[in-house]
């Protein structure tokens, strides 16, 4: 469901979706989509290194990886 929402709605589905996260890998657009619902309490923490990609809930893990990486 949630790729077809993101294919009828592109980044507006988010307004349709009721789950706290939504990842959604664009093939076309070689992009990745990702959205915290507007209302949800979690954050979503995340962090683009070379050819990594890093995303949490929490701030930490992601902290203590860029420590060893840089």
């Amino acid at each position: 469901m949630i790729l077809e929402a993101y294919k009828k709605w592109q980044e507006d589905c988010s307004l349709y979706l009721l789950d706290d996260y939504t990842f959604v890998w664009d093939i076309a657009k070689q992009t990745l989509f990702c959205v915290r619902h507007h209302v949800g309490k979690r954050s979503l923490y995340y962090e683009h290194l070379e050819n990594q990609l890093m995303f949490c809930t929490v701030i930490e893990p992601i902290l203590q990886s860029m420590s060893t990486i840089l």
